[in-house]
């Protein structure tokens, strides 16, 4: 079952839990009184944590300089169990916090724990959090975090919770609540079952090939802590400032440690056996396709697919070429080229309702584009493989030498670029995309070549762009130019390298015949 692979990579990712109730090491309360579905049995809790390999802290704040203290205390672990009604003791007024006498206050410190948190989170990090409670009003406690939280959060009322893109908060009942209603009770969790349900939320976030490749990848990176630092050791801090020291742009070295350390981390990842996407592909197609045949569209025609007929066809990917591949495993008769049949392959794995377009680009931008993790908060540079727009919407790809973008002096330079066609001409040097189903083109020809001149804020420093009207622009006497995105390294150089010799290219004198026989394909 791909969930149980789900739940595996996220479970090795999880290494903490903290739980927030004042009950926490409370003595424990028998027979039926009203407060014992409020309590927190620690020693039940530690054991069913201990018992999966879990890392379990428990934080009961009695005053407000504890909830204060708590602020910083819940941004540290992967998972923040609190419980619904805090209760303050000495320190606790009303006046204090601006409550009245009719404020009913449950909840009150719960949602200001909640908001440190997702403020904290922002957009960048993953967070879990469950309101573990003896409260049975359990939908008004979701309607109050929604009304907290606001903008950028939805409801899933039928399963308790509240969530955006990166923050999940569920709403569970602890296993002593008294349960107005037979529907409630299967908000009930047991102790032994915390672990497993906190796993799963979380795993939420997983469910997929890349996210399981990536999951992965960052456990990985954090198990290895101790060989990245024998590697990136103190005793290189004299030659790192040394280097830093000579440079004319001293932030360059930034760039210097940054572009090895990718290089580090790229190595861990391959060197790990256990991080292979091909080992949780036929759990994947299980979970998404059925066993029965689908009709879909493929390369103009019907195609039947199911499960099984797509983990065959995945199987022989090694051992029988593509096209035979297709024919055999869906029993079709497919005459296409097999670089035509490579375009649309991610179509079998598609389902009702994917924006297959977007898919597309986003997986091309994975290895074409830079930024892709950038908040955006620093400038771009002009240099090699920097995508601009003219106010005409005409796209243009730098392609001048890194080295001499890198210290420009104060006078300027012109910038060597080529244009980007929307139309696939003759001859053309590969494809940019720059958005679900834009593609640019690039000619291989030296009448394309188009020069602008531009210049630093500072001598021998590069050119930045400027923040201006809610985008980048780069500005010369000309206008605006905005900047679109940059290639990665290894993608422009490739560009220029093949632009640069086809410019090298030599013309003679010969027969038109025999060059005709040279250029004929068989």
């Amino acid at each position: 079952m791909f969930d149980a692979i789900v739940n595996d990579i996220a479970n090795k990712f999880i290494n903490n839990v903290l739980f927030v109730d004042e009950q926490a090491f409370q003595p424990s309360i028998s027979g039926d009184s009203p407060d014992k579905q409020k309590t927190l049995d620690v020693v039940a809790v530690a054991r069913a944590f201990s018992d999966a390999e879990k890392i379990c802290g428990f934080y009961a704040p009695k005053t407000i300089s504890d909830i204060e203290k708590c602020k910083k205390l819940v941004l540290k672990p992967d998972i923040v169990v609190l419980d619904w009604d805090i209760k303050i003791d000495v320190a606790f007024t009303k006046e204090e916090e601006g409550l009245d006498d009719e404020t009913d206050d449950r909840g009150h410190y719960s949602l200001e724990l909640l908001k440190t948190i997702v403020e904290e989170a922002g957009g960048d990090k993953l967070r879990v959090v469950f309101i573990y409670t003896g409260e049975t009003a359990i939908e008004g406690i979701v309607e109050e975090v929604l009304s907290k939280l606001g903008a950028g959060f939805k409801k899933n009322g039928e399963n308790c919770e509240v969530y955006s893109d990166n923050i999940h908060i569920l709403v569970r009942l602890k296993p002593d609540s008294k349960v107005k209603y037979t529907d409630y009770s299967r908000f009930k969790v047991s102790y032994g079952d915390l672990p497993r349900i906190l796993v799963s939320t979380f795993a939420n976030y997983v469910k997929g090939l890349v996210p399981c490749f990536a999951m992965s990848s960052l456990t990985a990176m954090r198990e290895s802590a101790a060989r990245v630092l024998n590697i990136y050791n103190s005793e290189l801090d004299a030659e790192l400032l040394g280097h830093q020291m000579a440079l004319s742009n001293p932030d360059d070295a930034k760039s210097y440690l940054t572009s090895s350390f990718s290089s580090a981390i790229s190595e861990l990842v391959m060197d790990n056996p256990n991080i292979n996407t091909d080992n949780w592909v036929d759990s994947w197609i299980d979970s998404r396709f059925a066993s029965e045949e689908k009709i879909i569209s493929f390369m103009g025609s019907n195609l039947s697919v199911s499960s099984d007929k797509l983990k065959d066809f995945f199987s022989k990917r090694r051992t029988i070429p593509l096209k035979k591949n297709i024919n055999s495993s869906f029993s079709s008769n497919y005459n296409a080229s097999e670089d035509k049949l490579k375009k649309d392959l991610s179509i079998l794995f598609h389902v009702d309702g994917e924006d297959v377009p977007l898919s597309r680009f986003e997986f091309a931008a994975l290895a074409h584009h830079k930024h892709l993790l950038s908040s955006c908060n620093y400038a771009p540079s002009l240099t090699q493989g920097t995508v601009i727009k003219d106010n005409k919407g005409n796209f243009f790809l730098c392609i001048q030498q890194r080295c001499d973008t890198a210290r420009v002096k104060i006078s300027g330079m012109n910038y060597t670029f080529i244009p980007l066609n929307k139309n696939k001409l003759a001859p053309s040097m590969g494809a940019i995309a720059l958005g679900p189903n834009e593609y640019y083109y690039i000619r291989r020809s030296s009448k394309e070549i188009v020069l602008m001149h531009f210049t630093p804020l500072q001598d021998d420093r590069p050119v930045k762009a400027v923040f201006k009207d809610g985008k980048y622009v780069f500005t010369n006497t000309e206008g605006d130019y905005e900047w679109i995105n940059e290639l990665k390294d290894m993608i422009s150089q490739r560009i220029v390298s093949d632009f640069a010799s086809h410019l090298a290219r030599v013309g003679v004198d010969e027969a038109e015949w025999l060059r005709i026989e040279g250029n004929e394909t068989k």
